[in-house]
């Protein structure tokens, strides 16, 4: 029994602990470097967290905040009872250290000690699915992991089969 016990902590030294299962990403503001696409909408949309339980739904929050926040500064009116939806979740987040073997290495510039993966699907009301799956990497898991969350936000926006679903109304 013991044995067990020092395997598995020894394995999860060696790979690093994979597991932020408690911690809810917090997208840092995109900037004017961002490859966010510039695009402007004029409809009314419903962010929904499509999360499947309760700590799921608390990783999911924050990233419908940012974005809710991203699609009003393009014009669109955020709104509960919209006809257009877009249901995000997070599927899934990994924290691991640099070069550990689960997430591979994405940096090796100085200073970024720490890689996250973020697993985000979007679906529009009309049932198209998106599903990212994005690394980051930084010097702190916790910003890596806020990072990851950004990038994956940027990418559902620059989809254009999303952009074509969130265009200006008629």
């Amino acid at each position: 029994m013991i044995r067990t016990g020092s395997v598995l902590i020894a394995l999860c030294l060696m790979l690093g602990c994979a597991s932020v299962s408690n911690y809810y990403p917090k997208p840092v503001p995109v900037g004017d470097s961002s490859s966010l696409q510039e695009f402007r909408t004029g409809t009314a949309v419903a962010i929904v967290n499509g999360a499947s339980d309760s700590n799921s739904e608390k990783r999911t929050a924050p990233v419908v905040t940012f974005m809710s926040q991203q699609l009003e500064q393009r014009g669109a009116e955020i709104t509960g009872g919209a006809e257009r939806k877009l249901q995000l979740e997070v599927v899934d987040v990994k924290s691991q250290t640099k070069g550990t073997a689960v997430v591979p290495i994405i940096s090796t510039a100085a200073g970024v000690k720490e890689v996250c993966q973020i697993v985000l699907k979007a679906e529009t009301g009309d049932g198209y699915v998106k599903t990212e799956t994005l690394d980051a990497g930084a010097r702190t898991w916790r910003n890596a992991c806020d990072q990851a969350a950004t990038a994956a936000v940027v990418n559902i926006l620059n989809d254009p089969k999303i952009r074509t679903y969130l265009a200006f109304d008629e």
